[in-house]
């Protein structure tokens, strides 16, 4: 099949951009659509070997970008089937000045096979991404901004407590986590690590005002984290965007060495005993925020702890992996804690988030307390 064959069949008056390349990648045949998403006319682009066209920056992610959409290319003439690049970073120079621009990009190779089933021509066609994930930087950027500004600052965490906050490294689940804690005097403190469902300035938004009124609701009432989360989820079912949000609150006593506590809808605290072993604080667990019957109790139990403790909050970034069952990441949390329990608060909150997150892209953000008794 001839190229400008090959042009007429995925011509169009609103075609995306295509190119046609032969086997050997150089460039046959491309669209208006084509040369204005690249910014190269069309002498400067048919009969010419496609990577000299666009070699890619240079200096960019040590070519990797070029290997990437190379290896798609190669992929589909090797099996004679579409390939698809769902995004790459490919920077274009200008045609006045030769700098490079940052661009991303969607690509997707189809082979046209000839009467033999060998591929004849390669029509590729560019998706030019760089607008959506400029607004999704901008926009994740101005999230974790908010969300950084919303929590306690270093000036308030106190020596027997490390609080860290990871944000997501990939996707888009940035915004809605969040930690918060209160010293109330007379011995007591108050911690709590929460999760609202959804990403972005909206989430962290959310988190935001869930955060304040549970910090209130608190300060009114210590001793009692469930009643706290009874009227928080009155109050977030007022809150477009709170359906679902997750909250653990404990309250402790240092003098009767005591922890008052409630869970809605969240994973149970640990609490890492000075021999080592962990316990789940699990006896007070309700749904989430905004589920279920308006104006029910929201249950809280007591546990009474060895002086020597460390207390543990935590999100589900911390824990849960793709295809993998919950209590796999649990169970990984708890022997985390145990060979790490003779570690101060502070180390040993890093050597979690070192253990339980270095070894995969952070699909979610973690919030995490680790506090010592």
């Amino acid at each position: 099949m001839a190229a400008h064959d090959v042009a007429a069949t995925f011509s169009s008056p609103y075609s995306s951009p295509y190119a046609v390349l032969s086997p050997d990648l150089v460039i046959r045949e491309v669209n208006w659509a084509y040369m204005w998403v690249t910014g190269r006319a069309r002498d400067e682009l048919l009969d010419h070997y496609f990577f000299d066209v666009f070699p890619g920056h240079p200096e960019g992610a040590d070519r990797t970008d070029t290997q990437r959409v190379s290896a798609s290319l190669h992929r589909a003439l090797e099996t004679g089937r579409p390939d698809t690049l769902p995004l790459v970073r490919y920077d274009i120079a200008t045609r006045r000045t030769g700098d490079y621009q940052e661009r991303y990009w969607g690509l997707v190779s189809v082979p046209v096979l000839d009467r033999d089933g060998a591929v004849d021509r390669l029509v590729i066609c560019p998706v030019d991404t760089t607008g959506l994930v400029r607004n999704y930087t901008r926009e994740r950027e101005t999230a974790l901004t908010l969300q950084e500004a919303m929590m306690p600052g270093p000036a308030t965490v106190t020596e027997r407590m490390a609080a860290r906050y990871r944000p997501a490294l990939s996707g888009s689940n940035l915004g809605g986590d969040w930690y918060d804690f209160v010293e109330l005097g007379q011995g007591r403190f108050t911690a709590a690590v929460g999760d609202v469902v959804g990403c972005g300035l909206r989430a962290a938004a959310v988190m935001g005002r869930l955060r304040s009124a549970l910090g209130a609701l608190i300060r009114a009432d210590p001793d009692r984290p469930g009643s706290a989360l009874a009227m928080l989820d009155r109050y977030a079912r007022s809150i477009d965007g709170a359906l679902g949000t997750t909250v653990a609150k404990v309250t402790v006593n240092t003098d009767a060495h005591t922890l008052t506590y409630g869970c809605a809808g969240h994973l149970p605290p640990m609490l890492l005993r000075p021999d080592g072993g962990v316990d789940a604080l699990d006896e007070a667990l309700s749904l989430p925020l905004s589920v279920g019957p308006l104006h029910r109790a929201r249950p809280q139990a007591r546990y009474t702890y060895e002086p020597g403790s460390v207390l543990v909050l935590y999100t589900d970034g911390l824990v849960e992996r793709r295809g993998e069952v919950l209590d796999v990441g649990l169970d990984r949390l708890r022997r985390s804690l145990t060979d790490h329990a003779t570690l101060a608060t502070d180390e040993l909150a890093n050597t979690l988030l070192a253990d339980l997150l270095t070894d995969r892209p952070t699909e979610d953000d973690t919030a995490l307390i680790v506090t010592g008794l």
